[in-house]
């Protein structure tokens, strides 16, 4: 019988599920209120598998971890939200000197603003790939779990988080960050759109439409001439996996 079927399998997943995020090295709490706002069952275990995952690779959750409505605030005003803000602004204008982007009436837009937790969490609920894999992931576990107990102990609960990280590991990532692991959340990137005569034309999204009209290069050339012209590397990019040609990451200076 299938998870959607069953409520009884279904019941179980979220017994494993459970077990296992409490091997995260993490607020428990927190990650309760993350899934809380997360009403889709498939997004929600595409989310668990992100954050198992990041712990496997030796990464620290507090390093990266969202900030809180209080230190956005903080940053709100300060001199390093000035300081992007004014990078983010070079890179606009060398982006809308360029004959190819103003003959179109191009204009680059960006913000030196945060990603919050409940904004990530948003775009997570609305990604259409964090579903798809959720899907494909509960399939996957819907074929193995009835050989599981039905009330977890230590080997099985790390036969389930291995089986969902590792054995799962040719299942792609969703195309948003999970939810608080953004780099959006402290400023260290940067999704630049384009707008002609005050419309959006270029989103995240579209790579392919991206490249066609031409801004990918623009903004390529638009970076590098900003990061010549400090002296060092501000901004990095584009994102490669996913393909992003709008995603860069932003390197504030080392204090």
């Amino acid at each position: 019988m299938k998870l959607d079927e069953s409520p009884e399998m279904n019941a179980k997943l979220d017994t494993y599920m459970t077990w296992a995020a409490t091997k995260l090295i993490f607020d428990f709490d927190v990650y309760c209120v993350v899934m809380f706002k997360i009403p889709n069952k498939f997004r929600r275990l595409a989310a668990l598998r992100g954050y198992l995952r990041f712990q496997a690779a030796g990464k620290d959750f507090d390093d990266v971890w969202a900030w809180s409505s209080d230190e956005i605030k903080a940053f709100k005003g300060s001199e390093e939200q000035k300081t992007a803000k004014a990078f983010i602004d070079k890179v606009r204008s060398a982006f809308d000197a360029r004959s190819e982007m103003s003959a179109k009436s191009y204009k680059l837009v960006a913000r030196a603003k945060p990603r919050s937790l409940e904004e990530q969490i948003k775009l997570w609920n609305n990604n259409g790939s964090a579903k798809t894999i959720g899907k494909k992931l509960w399939d996957f576990v819907d074929n193995k779990l009835a050989e599981y107990p039905d009330t977890p102990d230590l080997p099985s609960v790390e036969s389930f988080v291995k089986m969902i990280t590792e054995e799962a590991k040719n299942l792609p990532a969703a195309t948003n960050a999970t939810p608080g692991l953004s780099a959006h959340g402290h400023l260290k990137a940067i999704d630049f759109h384009v707008t002609q005569n005050g419309n959006k034309v270029l989103h995240s999204g579209g790579a392919d439409y991206w490249r066609s009209t031409g801004a990918d290069d623009a903004l390529k050339a638009a970076v590098t001439t900003v990061n010549n012209n400090s002296g060092r590397k501000v901004f990095d990019g584009p994102l490669k996996s996913p393909d992003e040609p709008w995603h860069y990451s932003y390197i504030p200076a080392e204090a």
